[in-house]
């Protein structure tokens, strides 16, 4: 059976529109199966489960498999063939890996596709895995047993089987060791799952201490069962019996770790050492006589004292970083328990100077301009090594910095203090510091003081530019007034104004105003420029016009430039004059034309041309109404050249020509008549 997946219901009307436009081709995945059940496979019998699936193309488009997922690394899924053509098929094979024993296994396998209806398409793997027989714990390790005293312990035993098959059972138990002995507790619990049987038994370990103390004994448990393929199971069992003196611990783990330790307080243990206790059941007196324990590690204890307790303090030397293992024997005047054993694992980590800051920047917010004219800040510089840190300031960035220390001691501390001077700033700022030191992971750190200084005014544009106007005929432009001001006053308000002779005129609009969070508010005005020149004569003209406000007096509002160029009846062409270098740098020896015309086809005459030095110019026609001139150039331009022609008109008495050398694309420069 082919199992395929069906997209959502299509409306009829788009089905009818798909059937009267042209079918674009596309690929189809199916699979021949969606999920392969492998049922119930036995760890012991099974490694992996391999299944091939069939996928075929029944589109009419080549179908690619992009690329193959599965969601567990224990399953490898392999295709030979990624492109398929339409009509033809590809197999992969996926194969499941039994890492260890589980229960129910489900595994899915996406293969991105280029089949506009399936891109990720699905298959998986499902069934269970089981073991025959699970002993938990499989071995009993380390037990600390008491001569004359039994000790328990309960060890779990589960066994799965096929509900085909008759049950198993644990027939007996018995023990290769005279002090190791086994028993069944209660009636085992039996759950049917989907296909198997799962039966639970609990099993009572009892090891007896016997009459001495011994330092290691080891036997094995023998379950046997009616499982024809697993009659025996087996359990190890380790353990050593203790007499009057026992330890407070038979397993040590010793640090010198490379980070700063306190010196403890009463009450408190070294982190950096370990303590091991003997003492006796009994409240019987006894010393220790010796020790053994190997380099890296190191073991005090009083040889003198004479107690019904001793302690013993184990520590890990030497200045390179290990790791190391041994055992610990301790020597007693026992004549029956003359030695004990404990198991000392350490670590030593590196001596040396640690780095460490809590915090390595500052960020001030928003700030406004003028006030605050200096910032501070004072960061924390610990030593959280073993060695003593060395710090210097190595360079600074528009900022002071001062160290309260320059060699601090394992656990000391220092203060670094920023300040900065803003009142020449404006914008964005990263001021900061970098400190040296001789960690070797952290040879620098560097400590910044940042934030945004606000202008308490903007005006943007700060200059309006109107294009060539007429005399008397009125052209409007808006600008934007935007202030920052404390949020407990009012935002200034901007008032009508205009220049003495009425050219230009300053109307506002509504001021509307935010609150943020840092304390500023946030104003802006949308302010109407009217400009009506007044002048008819041909040239450029400029009027810087001040912004006032509701509050007389007040400082720091940026005036308003106000720029325009008249046209009159005279006329250069072109403008600006361009010429375009060789090869190599040098200007163009290729002459340029230049007419001075009237517009208004009215006779002018020019009285004199003052050009640069460098520029040659020579008339070649001349009419009543225009004059034409070649214009050369004759070595290398520096600067904005211009050409000044003088005429006869008294309203327009120069026409300016801008010369301008390209860099290989048409530039712009400015030209007028006045």
């Amino acid at each position: 059976m082919r199992f395929r997946v069906l997209p959502r219901a299509i409306p009829a009307a788009a089905i009818l529109g798909a059937l009267m436009s042209h079918a674009v081709a596309a690929p189809e995945i199916v699979v021949d199966e969606k999920s392969h059940d492998f049922g119930i496979l036995y760890s012991e019998e099974h490694q992996t489960v391999t299944h091939r699936f069939e996928f075929q193309n029944v589109g009419d488009a080549t179908l690619t498999i992009q690329d193959i997922k599965t969601s567990c690394g224990c399953t490898r899924a392999e295709m030979a063939k990624r492109e398929i053509p339409p009509g033809e098929s590809a197999t992969l094979v996926a194969e499941l890996q039994f890492r260890d024993h589980r229960f129910k296994d489900s595994i899915r396998i996406s293969l991105m596709t280029n089949d506009p209806a399936h891109p990720v398409f699905e298959v998986g793997l499902t069934g269970f895995l089981l073991r025959h027989w699970i002993l938990e714990p499989p071995s009993i390790e380390e037990i600390v047993a008491v001569t004359g005293q039994t000790t328990e312990r309960a060890v779990g035993v589960v066994s799965n089987q096929l509900l085909e098959e008759a049950p198993w059972e644990i027939l007996s138990i018995s023990s290769d060791h005279p002090q190791l002995a086994a028993t069944l507790g209660g009636k085992p619990k039996v759950e049917s799952k989907q296909g198997f049987r799962m039966t639970q038994y609990s099993l009572g370990v009892r090891i007896a201490g016997g009459e001495s103390p011994s330092l290691g004994e080891q036997g094995t448990l023998y379950l046997r069962t009616s499982d024809p393929a697993y009659p025996v199971l087996r359990l190890p069992v380790r353990w050593l019996v203790e007499g009057d003196l026992t330890l407070s611990t038979r397993n040590v783990y010793v640090l010198r770790s490379r980070l700063f330790r306190p010196p403890p307080t009463a009450g408190d243990q070294d982190r950096n050492r370990r303590k091991v206790v003997v003492s006796s059941r009994s409240k019987t007196p006894f010393r220790i006589t010796s020790v053994d324990l190997g380099p890296p590690f190191a073991v005090e204890w009083d040889r003198e004292r004479v107690s019904d307790t001793a302690e013993l303090i184990l520590s890990i030397t030497g200045e390179k970083a290990q790791h190391a293992e041994g055992t610990l024997s301790i020597h007693t005047d026992r004549e029956r328990e003359p030695v004990h054993q404990v198991r000392v694992r350490g670590e030593a980590q590196e001596i040396q100077a640690i780095f460490s800051a809590p915090t390595t920047q500052h960020h001030f917010g928003n700030i406004l301009k003028g006030e605050a004219k200096f910032i501070e800040r004072t960061f924390t510089v610990s030593n959280l090594g073993t060695r003593p840190l060395d710090l210097c300031v190595q360079e600074v960035h528009e900022t002071d910095a001062k160290l309260s220390g320059a060699n601090l001691p394992p656990g000391a501390s220092a203060a670094i203090a920023l300040r900065a001077d803003l009142s020449r700033k404006e914008g964005a700022f990263d001021l900061w510091a970098t400190i040296a030191s001789n960690d070797p992971t952290k040879a620098t750190e560097t400590f910044r003081l940042t934030g945004l200084i606000l202008p308490p005014w903007r005006l943007e544009p700060s200059t309006l530019s109107f294009r060539t106007v007429q005399p008397n005929e009125e052209e409007e432009r808006m600008v934007s007034l935007r202030q920052v001001f404390p949020s407990w006053k009012k935002p200034l308000i901007p008032q009508p104004s205009q220049t003495d002779n009425g050219e230009v005129a300053i109307r506002p609009g509504k001021t509307m105003a935010t609150y943020d969070s840092e304390g500023l508010g946030h104003a802006e005005t949308e302010i109407s420029v009217v400009l009506t020149p007044r002048s008819s004569v041909s040239g450029k003209y400029s009027v810087s016009i001040p912004i006032q406000v509701n509050e007389p007096g007040a400082r720091g509002i940026p005036p308003l430039r106000v720029e325009w160029q008249i046209l009159g009846d005279l006329r250069a062409r072109p403008s600006p004059l361009v010429f375009f270098p060789k090869a190599g740098g040098a200007a163009d020896q290729k002459p340029t034309r230049l007419k001075l015309y009237s517009k208004g086809s009215l006779p002018f005459a020019i009285k004199g041309v003052q050009a640069p030095e460098n520029v040659s110019i020579s008339e070649i026609e001349r009419h009543p109404t225009s004059i034409s001139y070649e214009v050369r150039l004759l070595s290398e331009l520096k600067g904005e050249p211009t050409i000044l022609f003088q005429t006869d008109r008294p309203g327009e008495p120069e026409i300016e020509v801008g010369i301008l050398v390209s860099e290989g694309r048409e530039g712009s420069a400015s030209a007028s008549a006045r």
